[in-house]
This record gives structure tokens, C-alpha cells and sequence, in this order.
């Protein structure tokens, strides 16, 4: 069951997009760096300004991060060529951790800001993730057959609606998994 939570929690961090667009953990429950060495957060440092959580992400090798393409191009280039951005790991609150510079980043060619198709991205670190909470995520096989209709999603984000309060603090949520003809149904707007 780990295999198929960690392809939808994939599936849904490249839905959510970026803090721009306010991602949603309703009834999120705080979650242990432990339980989810995979997860990253995306963050820009401007001294004297401090930090800015920019989105979230997981861990696929030792240096590399898949996201969305929708966080990524709101981040300027100046920030990249600065060296002004960085993945933090290694723990469930996104300011802490250790800091990994981003040295190289691709979005997929044919991702749209207008439909958010084809939303995902890359993002390449100077030095490894070999932390104790730095795992890479462990992909199910191509064969795999789904066995449940549950996931888990993880994140940072708002708990709320209003007012919106970012989470310092890694947050987790049960999902149910559901038919995409179901959710076409559902969310017609999607």
C-alpha cells in the first residue's frame, strides 16, 4: 500500500501547483519526517528578507526533486542564477532541515499556465540527499495493481479557507482514491 499512497501523493502535489494558487490540507493532520523521508519543500532565501515557502516536492534520486512546473517558473531566474533557491529536507518543518542548492531546474515543454497540463518539473541539487530524512521515494513498478482505494497526501500549506494561515509544519490528510470518470463527474471543472 506505501507504493500506490507515494504515486498519488505525487499525483497530487503536481495537482495542487504553487502557494500562489493556495494549496488545501482540510483536516490535515501534522506528520512525522519519519513516516515520509520523501518529502521536500522548495523554498527561495533573500537576505535580508528571510525565506518564502514556494511549494513542495519529492525526492526521486539522490539529487534529484520532482514538482510542479508551476512552481517553479513563478521563481525568477535572477533567484536561480543567484543561487537564492534551495530544497530543505530532512525535516516535517519546511524553514528547518538541511538546505540543498538548486543548481539546475526543467519543466516539461508543453506545461500550460492556463490548463496546468503536463504540470510537472524537475529540480537538480548541488549535494546529495543522504540525510536520515532524506530518501529517495520508492516508485511502484509499471505492473503494479492498485489494492486500495485510500492514499495519503503531504504537504505544507493552509488548514483553512479563511483566514489563510500557512503550516510550518508538515501536514498529512487521508484521501480516497476514486475512478477518473468518477472524479470527471465530480469536479467538471478539472
Amino acid at each position: 500500500m506505501k507504493n500506490i499512497e507515494s504515486i498519488v501523493g505525487i499525483i497530487l502535489l503536481l495537482l495542487s501547483g504553487s502557494l500562489e494558487k493556495l494549496p488545501y490540507i482540510l483536516g490535515g493532520k501534522k506528520a512525522a519526517i519519519a513516516n515520509l523521508p520523501f518529502q521536500v519543500a522548495i523554498v527561495v532565501k533573500q537576505h535580508p528578507y528571510g525565506k518564502w515557502l514556494k511549494g513542495g516536492g519529492t525526492i526521486v534520486t539522490t539529487r534529484l526533486v520532482i514538482s510542479s512546473a508551476s512552481i517553479i517558473i513563478y521563481i525568477s531566474e535572477k533567484m536561480f542564477t543567484n543561487g537564492f533557491v534551495y530544497v530543505h529536507a530532512n525535516s516535517a518543518y519546511w524553514k528547518n532541515g538541511t538546505s540543498h542548492e538548486v543548481t539546475d531546474k526543467y519543466t516539461h515543454p508543453r506545461f500550460s499556465e492556463t490548463t496546468f497540463d503536463h504540470d510537472i518539473a524537475v529540480v537538480q541539487v548541488k549535494t546529495p540527499f543522504n540525510g536520515e530524512y532524506e530518501k529517495p521515494i520508492k516508485l511502484a513498478a509499471k505492473s503494479y495493481k492498485v489494492k486500495s482505494n485510500k492514499a495519503i497526501i503531504s504537504g505544507w500549506g493552509t488548514k483553512t479557507h479563511y483566514p489563510v494561515q500557512l503550516e510550518d509544519r508538515l501536514q498529512k490528510l487521508n484521501v480516497a482514491i476514486i475512478k477518473h470518470n468518477d472524479c470527471k463527474k465530480i469536479y467538471r471543472w478539472v
